[in-house]
């Protein structure tokens, strides 16, 4: 006896239909019954089904167009399906075949045929998911592999200054994704920040992510710079490379924790969201170039802000400020402003969560593309 599957059939002829239930069922298989086309693509619905035997002539509609709606359907056009038919002319099997019917059995039906055909079938089809196991756990043993080398690609602690709190919420909406931060401390009282998202998500995004990460960590080397003049190198190198052929919005923030104060370039990143606690108001951290990539010669300014007690940075990528809900409303940037401005003595760790919480509650925890946060509070 062959291992149990489901198998349904859909033939006008309920005579014929008895005749398989008892054949199929005495061979160990479970069988679903319909009376015509309609009924057996409701049932298709509502049913996991390993094979379908499937009567070509029936009133209303007829097994080639079933056959047609069933192969079109991303959910079941992977189910293997064996035409019936008293219609035993070349032409009628070449159109049911193209129908997208897998085999062929002419009525009457002899039964020691039909449960070979039938074992054969399911045989294969059971060789193809095997195969189809094994390469999805192939992938997923690669994307691991990938995800454990992408891990140590970002830094793996918050940075450290002298009267500053670091938060940072990283999480790709795949194993890997092509958001990006990292940091270079100079000095005790000085800090680097870097943060970039590549274009889309998964093993692409994640291999421009590794590519623009080479750039910055080779030029940082060059000793002290401006966050201008780091950005403006990157973006030389990436216009020179003709192999990587991306653009990648990229911020860097320069703190200075003795002077307090705070020097940024952006090069057509998600704005980060400056809180100034004396003056109580947010402030965008806009724009001062163009995204990285797009002209080797493009001029890359920076700009400067006063970063004292109780002020706050949130800097953030795409992927939270798109998030949609249901009625595809975006989360925007106003929660973000509304939780620094209402919350403005919390520390950088609290001030996170309450972003992220928002941001579940908005979207459901339905992302389409990677998130990071990171919460900067003097």
């Amino acid at each position: 006896m062959s291992v149990s599957r489901t198998i349904l059939t859909i033939d006008d002829e309920s005579q014929l239909r008895e005749y398989l239930d008892l054949l199929l069922s005495q061979d160990g298989h479970r069988v679903l019954q319909a009376q015509d086309g309609a009924r057996g693509l409701e049932i298709l619905e509502k049913e996991p089904v390993d094979l379908i035997l499937l009567d070509s002539v029936m009133p209303g509609m007829n097994g080639r167009d079933v056959a047609r709606h069933i192969k079109s359907n991303p959910r079941t056009r992977g189910i293997p399906l064996m035409m019936l038919t008293a219609l035993a002319t070349g032409r009628d099997k070449v159109q049911g075949l193209e129908a997208g019917a897998d085999e062929y059995i002419t009525k009457p039906v002899p039964s020691d045929e039909l449960l070979a055909r039938v074992r054969a079938i399911l045989r294969m089809r059971d060789i193809q998911e095997d195969r189809m196991r094994q390469e999805r756990a192939d992938i997923d043993a690669r994307m691991s592999y990938a995800e454990d080398v992408q891990k140590n690609l970002l830094p793996a602690q918050p940075p450290q200054l002298p009267g500053m709190q670091f938060a940072i919420r990283y999480q790709p909406c795949e194993k890997i994704g092509g958001d990006f931060y990292d940091y270079q401390s100079p000095g005790w009282d000085r800090l680097y920040l870097m943060l970039g998202d590549a274009e889309g998500h998964g093993p692409s995004a994640a291999l421009l992510m590794a590519t623009a990460r080479a750039y910055v960590r080779a030029y940082r080397r060059n000793g002290d710079f401006s966050p201008a003049q780091l950005l403006a190198q990157v973006n030389r190198a990436i216009c020179r490379d003709t192999g990587a052929g991306f653009l990648m919005p990229l911020v860097c923030i320069f703190f200075d924790a003795s002077a307090r104060v705070i020097r940024y370039a952006n090069a057509g990143h998600e704005p980060p969201l400056l809180f100034q606690a004396g003056r109580k108001q947010c402030v965008d951290l806009k724009s001062t170039g163009p995204i990285l990539g797009m002209a080797e010669d493009a001029g890359i300014e920076q700009a400067e802000f006063p970063f004292g007690p109780g002020d706050v940075l949130a800097c953030f990528t795409d992927g939270i400020t798109e998030g949609i809900n249901a009625s595809q409303e975006e989360f925007g940037r106003t929660p973000i402003e509304s939780i620094l401005m209402s919350h403005p003595s919390e520390d950088a760790e609290r001030l996170a969560d309450r972003i992220q919480a928002a941001w579940t509650r908005h979207t459901g925890g339905h992302a389409a593309d990677d998130r990071t946060l990171i919460v900067v509070r003097c």
